[in-house]
């Protein structure tokens, strides 16, 4: 009896065989912990949302296009040799030590009389590849008999007429004393869905976050920082991004402004004159800290930051102090005391609080571009503030990338 992938997760389908350690390589880069267990075609990934399965690259694009799986790894030459109808999602690079495309060649020994693809008229081609062989040929308007080869195609080149075989670097055609005559079709590794799991608004978002991980490109984690920002950001989400960013490009006059404008949509103009008076000797937490967030509003910074301390040196815990005194750290270039402040945040105080300061340290982590701590953060952040489903998914148990970090909440 067939065995069924759940329907509540992302059917994923990962290459067997040549790209099987490659793939590992390229998920771990990528922050998931991808286990492929001795004789077992499902490996285990440490993503809630994901089930994942193995087939071989040959025949991946047709189960995504039967809709076995939602989404696939494989070659660009399989979706062509097989017509297969699917969403091409991304180009994959597996190694940076190897960027070029792999080649489909029309090869003959270097002792043959073929010089163009027209002089094997009525021949015998042998190649994994028929379909697109046959149609090389054809297009061509020349006669050949295509014959499946099962492995090994180098050899029969002395066999037959010529072979249709694929490489990277030349190195196995040189080894065998093969001439290249033409290329067939080039090919890179491809992320690919099924049409409808793409037409899913949940499964769309997970493929394309997992297409953004895997690829791991320059800048990723500013696109995810935007998305996120897009689907969940508010005005004050933005202000409060606005701040961390300006700061760190040193623009002081447009983080002071982003900074009041956050403290203004907090603190009403009927609420900011009753708190211009407020004793922090007599006043309670909430007053002080809102005392704080209206002194930011009248751009009387050095103020707020006493208030704030004063608030902090009473309870650490209290409000949102870590997330205040490191906006205010961001004005004046310290970022040691920004990292240690949010980080403190993400971990103590209220659950909204820590939810806020896992938000902030997004941020930080998108401007040192680390696109998998992102998620990671806004995950998490997400969690606190009581939303269980983040529209950015990711590895649920992944590691830390560093000890303070804690994806368990209390």
């Amino acid at each position: 009896m067939m065995k069924k992938l759940p329907e509540d997760k992302l059917a994923l389908g990962v290459p067997k065989g040549s790209l099987q350690q490659s793939t590992v390589d390229l998920f771990r880069r990528a922050g998931f912990d991808l286990v492929i267990p001795e004789r077992s075609y499902f490996p285990d990934i440490d993503d809630e949302d994901i089930a994942v399965i193995m087939f071989r690259a040959q025949e991946m694009s047709r189960y995504v296009e039967d809709g076995v799986i939602d989404v696939g790894i494989t070659g660009r030459d399989w979706i062509v040799e097989n017509g297969s109808d699917v969403v091409e999602v991304a180009e994959l690079v597996y190694s940076k030590q190897s960027l070029r495309p792999a080649r489909w060649v029309l090869a003959v020994p270097e002792e043959s009389d073929v010089q163009e693809v027209k002089d094997l008229e009525g021949g015998i081609i042998a190649t994994e590849l028929l379909n697109t062989t046959r149609k090389f040929f054809a297009d061509k308007g020349v006669s050949v008999k295509v014959e499946f080869s099962w492995g090994a195609t180098e050899v029969k080149a002395r066999l037959v007429d010529a072979i249709v075989d694929v490489t990277e670097t030349g190195s196995s055609l040189r080894a065998n004393r093969l001439r290249v005559i033409d290329t067939i079709v080039t090919s890179t590794t491809r992320l690919i869905a099924n049409s409808q799991a793409w037409e899913n608004e949940w499964k769309r978002e997970k493929i394309e976050n997992l297409a953004l991980l895997l690829k791991g490109d320059e800048g990723g984690a500013l696109k995810v920082l935007r998305r996120f920002g897009r689907d969940n950001g508010t005005r004050t989400t933005a202000l409060l991004w606005s701040v961390l960013i300006h700061g760190h490009n040193s623009r002081k006059t447009e983080t002071a402004k982003a900074l009041r404008e956050v403290a203004s949509e907090v603190i009403g103009q009927g609420r900011l004159r009753s708190l211009q008076t407020v004793d922090p000797t007599k006043a309670d937490d909430q007053d002080l800290c809102d005392a704080g967030i209206a002194a930011v509003r009248q751009g009387e910074l050095d103020r707020a930051k006493k208030l704030f301390m004063a608030l902090h040196g009473r309870n650490p815990n209290a409000c949102d102090v870590q997330v205040w005194l490191a906006l205010l750290a961001v004005t004046h270039d310290n970022w040691n005391e920004v990292t240690d402040r949010l980080k403190t945040g993400c971990r103590e105080g209220p659950r909204l609080s820590r939810s806020l300061a896992n938000d902030l340290f997004s941020v930080i982590c998108a401007l040192e571009d680390r696109p998998h701590a992102v998620i990671q953060h806004l995950l998490i952040g997400r969690r606190l503030a009581g939303q269980n489903r983040l529209r950015i998914h990711v590895p649920s148990k992944a590691k830390p990338d560093s000890v303070w970090f804690s994806d368990k909440i209390n």
